[in-house]
């Protein structure tokens, strides 16, 4: 399994390869700071297994076409466009896609069904 990191600033693309799948510290850190006591920690978080456990602490879930939607916001700040909070997609096909936001830096971890992982953090 190779995880591709690609780090948005305006333009410009810089390409990382690590072998990890995890939500960046920084974020994790901020979420906490928000008042999301357990964030999930990356990709291979157990508890993504039976993502339906999330609603028990606080999560969302909504159905789209291709699948669910489980989404957890801590906090927001709408004047400023700034929000802490995790989003996780499950769809049909097998892929699943983790996106962790605190304040204005996101990170999108994306898993194929075939085991691989991408992870790309932009900075607002």
């Amino acid at each position: 399994m190779i995880t591709a990191t690609v780090l948005r600033f305006a333009t410009e693309e810089t390409a990382v390869y690590s072998q990890n799948g995890k939500v960046n510290k920084d974020l994790m850190d901020g979420l906490r700071a928000h008042g999301m006591h357990c964030p999930i920690r990356g990709i291979g978080d157990p508890r993504l297994e039976h993502p339906e456990m999330l609603l028990i602490t606080g999560w969302e879930r909504e159905p789209f076409p291709e699948g669910y939607r489980y989404t957890y916001t801590a906090d927001e700040d709408k004047d400023r466009n700034m929000r802490w909070q995790q989003v996780y997609e499950s769809y049909d096909d097998g892929t699943t896609v983790l996106q962790t936001q605190a304040g204005r830096k996101i990170q999108k971890l994306s898993e194929t069904p075939e085991g691989n992982v991408k992870s790309e953090i932009q900075i607002l």
